[in-house]
């Protein structure tokens, strides 16, 4: 008698509807590892639970740490060691909650993720053009441009993320005498000092506001959407963050990177031969640099942060 099949599709809505205790994150985060485990088969024309073998699965995560073009476009890039593992924890639940039901044969291993292939001192990758980019005047720059600029510079300066930079108001910008500048956010403890380049790529860009639409309110978005005075969305400011990578990566063969690596980059530069001030760098950037909380002087600010990595990117540019 031939065997039923079973639909992979099938079989993973089965497994989520067995996680009802589970909350709308974890929830979210099971079906999309579910979503991306089944495009990766079925790119490999494997569409039933009974034809799935253990090393399709061990395949799987070996493609993990690498770029997967094959697969949906917000799921194809390399992941991080961390997802990467989370991945393989999630993917092992569903084939043993398949195997429990009798569609498998075979169990996936109770002992090692199985997920090898990383190297810590490669994880990270700087953006190529991105320190030219930020401290570029944009004297020349239109509303597109500039816009571009303002969201690049705050997911790198503030290491804002995009629902940060959608949520930033007019108000929140103060200019100082010298022309740099602090932002203060409501949701940081810590303001974020910014260089007198960013401020006037943000003054720059209010500036073409007004020219546009008049007088802007202190309320006013930071950053909206362009044409227009409504504001910018949490989807709309990733989007401008993937657009730039994506600009910049054309020319550049096998360039895969994430918008995080803009904030990332930030943090990494911050971080070299200042092992001395990285609480002051946590508190710029609101992103913890070790383990366990550091307790330096508070003396130690955002501003010598910030004025130590100008340095370094100014004298990388002279240096290249």
């Amino acid at each position: 008698m031939t065997e039923e099949r079973t639909s992979i599709l099938h079989a993973a809505n089965r497994w989520l509807d067995a996680g009802a205790h589970l909350g709308a994150a974890a929830r979210a985060a099971y079906g999309g590892e579910a979503k991306r485990f089944f495009e990766h088969l079925d790119a490999a024309g494997i569409r039933d639970i009974q034809s799935i073998t253990e090393s399709h699965w061990l395949d799987y995560l070996a493609d993990l740490p690498r770029s997967r073009p094959i697969v949906g476009t917000r799921r194809k890039e390399a992941l991080r060691p961390s997802s990467a593992l989370q991945a393989a924890r999630l993917t092992r639940a569903f084939l043993r909650f398949c195997w429990t039901q009798g569609w498998l044969h075979w169990v996936p291993s109770l002992g090692s993720q199985r997920c090898g292939g990383f190297d810590q001192r490669e994880a990270f990758r700087m953006p190529t053009g991105l320190v030219e980019f930020l401290l570029d005047p944009g004297d020349g720059d239109g509303e597109d441009e500039s816009r571009s600029r303002c969201v690049v510079g705050l997911a790198f300066w503030g290491c804002f993320r995009p629902k940060e930079i959608a949520q930033l108001k007019g108000r929140d910008l103060v200019v100082a005498a010298d022309g740099s500048g602090v932002l203060r956010a409501e949701w940081r403890a810590d303001e974020v000092v910014i260089p007198a380049v960013a401020v006037k790529h943000l003054t720059h860009y209010a500036g073409l506001r007004v020219a546009r639409a008049g007088r802007l309110a202190r309320e006013a978005a930071l950053i909206v959407r362009l044409g227009s005075e409504a504001p910018l969305s949490a989807s709309a400011a990733w989007r401008l963050l993937r657009e730039w990578i994506d600009a910049q990566a054309e020319a550049t063969e096998g360039y895969r990177l994430s918008t995080r690596a803009i904030r990332e980059s930030h943090t990494q530069l911050a971080g070299v031969d200042a092992s001395d001030y990285l609480g002051a760098i946590e508190r710029q950037t609101a992103i913890r640099q070790r383990p366990t909380r550091l307790t330096l002087p508070r003396q130690i600010g955002g501003q010598r942060v910030t004025a130590d990595l100008l340095g370094k990117m100014t004298a990388s540019i002279c240096a290249s």
